[in-house]
């Protein structure tokens, strides 16, 4: 008798996961020909797979409205635990409907009259994060409009809530880019624009500079211009390894937040390209160690940029731009995480633009910098090759 329970709970997780209302009545029809009661049923509906996932999580997690409601509305079902039972990771069904942007789904638990409001509202997972979060995250604006909206929200504590690394709902959408979620929390009755621009993660990071770091332009834009912003005072702020908005957007290779940030009128734009982080890493050096071809020649090109200092090589302890792209190539060539599109584009690149100013390089540098191209002709790359032969033809300190 129990293994026929086990194999029942099992079909009708399944059938639940693929929204088959049809299979999941079959299911219950079942249950009741074998007469195993009203208790056994219970127990059916609650049961979990080895993941910790019930029936009505899975149909939650796909949207299946109809799914749901044969759930919630079977005579046996505890409607009011089982929105709030969670999975091994926390997750309630509420979280996983809302989560997946599954708006009338999320509408039908909110408005069901079995709901503990209150406690589906404010329940977190085991990273502490609230389902307002996990909407802002995913950017699903109309299942967070119903949540903040809804009569026994408290929106304000909503919208200040944090996860254990201190990102709010507001952060959590600027980091994805949820340009149109940003806006919203934002504009919120219950929201201070004000507060929410300043709010910071545990790295320092806040919205403006996560935008930044993950190359959001519209996001960054919509910042910038809003009335409670101070542009000036969000161009300067730094994160824990002190990079600006500028020396993160270089990083990222996001040559058109580059030129949005290098044309903002409360822009310093000769102090915002020679910035440093805390390693003393320009722009250069930081977009050189990425790849980012297009950002480097932003930098190199810009009327106010000094490329002779920025292609200068620091003290002997420190890499420079050159340095950085030739370690760049290297280990993109040695099968790492290296820089997008042509590995070696942004070495030859500075290359050329060393011979047109040339730095004065330390025994160090000169040292270092022959270990690493030692290394890279190692490398069996045909790309490479065949670049640097195109780059013969050419003449290597030919025009750009």
């Amino acid at each position: 008798m129990q293994n026929g329970q086990e194999d029942m709970g099992r079909a009708l997780r399944e059938a639940a996961s693929k929204g088959d209302v049809a299979a999941m009545r079959a299911c219950m029809r079942m249950h009741a020909r074998m007469q195993l009661g009203h208790p056994s049923a219970a127990a059916m509906l609650s049961a979990t797979d080895a993941r910790g996932w019930t029936a009505l999580m899975l149909a939650a997690m796909g949207g299946y409205l109809e799914a749901m409601r044969t759930l919630l509305d079977h005579p046996a079902a505890d409607a009011a635990s089982s929105m709030l039972t969670r999975r091994r990771r926390g997750c309630t069904a509420f979280m996983l409907a809302a989560g997946g942007g599954h708006v009338e789904a999320t509408r039908m638990l909110l408005d069901h009259p079995a709901a503990d409001m209150a406690a589906m509202l404010s329940a977190k997972d085991f990273c502490g994060w609230t389902t307002l979060m996990l909407c802002a995250s995913g950017g699903h604006v109309e299942s967070m409009r119903l949540m903040l909206d809804h009569p026994a929200a408290d929106p304000g504590a909503m919208l200040s809530a944090t996860d254990i690394s201190e990102p709010t709902a507001f952060l959590l959408c600027a980091s994805g880019g949820r340009v149109e979620a940003m806006r919203m929390l934002l504009g919120h009755p219950a929201a201070d624009p004000a507060a929410m621009l300043l709010t910071t993660d545990d790295c320092k990071r806040n919205a403006f500079l996560l935008c930044a770091s993950g190359g959001h332009v519209e996001s960054m834009r919509l910042m910038l211009d809003y009335p409670a912003a101070d542009p000036a005072a969000m161009l300067l702020a730094t994160d824990d390894c002190e990079r600006n908005a500028f020396l993160l957007a270089a990083s990222r290779g996001c040559v058109e937040g580059m030129r949005m940030l290098l044309d903002h009128p409360a822009a310093n734009v000769a102090a915002m390209l020679m910035s440093t982080d805390q390693l003393n890493r320009g722009a250069l050096k930081l977009a050189a160690a990425e790849g980012r071809e297009a950002a480097m020649r932003l930098l190199l090109d810009h009327p106010s940029s000094d490329p002779a200092t920025m292609l200068a090589f620091e003290s002997s302890a420190e890499y420079s731009a050159l340095v950085a792209a030739a370690e760049s190539a290297h280990y993109c060539g040695r099968g790492d995480d290296g820089p997008p599109g042509r590995p070696f584009a942004p070495l030859l690149l500075l290359l050329r633009r060393v011979a047109a100013h040339p730095p004065q390089p330390s025994n160090d540098q000169v040292a270092h910098m022959s270990r690493v191209m030692e290394e890279l002709c190692r490398v069996p790359q045909d790309e490479f090759w065949e670049e640097e032969e195109e780059e013969e033809r050419a003449g290597l300190f030919g025009d750009d």
